[in-house]
């Protein structure tokens, strides 16, 4: 206190001027402008997220919609293996699920040969795609998480 009461008058006006201003620039920067940021970059999350959507929405039909498939052989594991396989794709892991469903993962593939397995497993056996998560990494390539649900039987 004596540091302050040593001061004149004009220096302890400047000091208060710059400790104002200086609590309104942590302000803004601290409190204000995130929050404002934050608006316009949940705005263009959203907008992304209605395009990925319509994206998804224009290409369910090639893939069937997770609808029953045309395929007539019996469905297990060892289908989802050959088929991987025979579409150049490595299995990372395969997760036996309820009811007879197989959860499967694909790391660092890619997109056309992802479609190429769905394709020819749903054409080949008695299957279908109940769920399946893309995503795309920096080289290109994506990593894949799909649940297959045996149809009838």
């Amino acid at each position: 206190m004596s540091f302050w009461n040593g001061l004149d008058a004009r220096e302890r006006l400047l000091i208060t001027i710059a400790g104002i201003l200086l609590g309104v620039l942590a302000l803004w920067f601290l409190g204000i402008r995130p929050v404002i940021n934050a608006k316009a970059d949940a705005k263009t999350a959203q907008t992304t997220a209605l395009r990925d959507l319509e994206i998804v929405k224009s290409g369910l039909p090639k893939l069937g919609g997770g609808t029953a498939s045309t395929g007539t052989q019996a469905f297990d594991r060892n289908a989802v293996i050959r088929t991987a396989e025979s579409a150049g794709l490595n299995l990372s892991r395969v997760q036996p699920e309820n009811g007879g469903a197989l959860k499967i993962w694909f790391d660092e593939a890619s997109t056309s040969q992802i479609y190429k397995f769905l394709t020819d497993l749903t054409a080949t056996y008695a299957v279908s795609v109940s769920s399946a998560q893309m995503t795309r990494k920096s080289s290109g390539t994506v990593n894949t998480t799909i649940t297959l649900q045996p149809v009838g039987g």
